[in-house]
């Protein structure tokens, strides 16, 4: 959609810490990831984000908009102001 191939993950420390939280905290996630960081012309969000929480959805609501979704998938292209 974009017409590059540059993609950014969240760390593996996220992994590992939303790991340590499902298996000794059992409370929301608070994985304290920056979606901003990376700049993104685009976000996907699925099952795993969804469950996580790992992006702020008041960030996504308000600096993305949704243009597709594909069974649990949704693509969110950044609104630039």
């Amino acid at each position: 959609m974009s017409g590059h191939w540059e993609f950014h993950h969240p760390h593996q420390r996220s992994m590992f810490l939303a790991i340590r939280q499902l298996a000794h905290e059992h409370k929301p996630f608070d994985l304290g990831y920056d979606t901003l960081q990376a700049n993104p012309d685009y976000l996907i969000a699925g099952v795993i984000g969804d469950r996580t929480r790992i992006y702020d959805m008041q960030v996504v609501r308000t600096h993305f908009s949704l243009v597709a979704e594909f069974g649990p998938y949704r693509v969110y292209r950044r609104v630039r102001r």
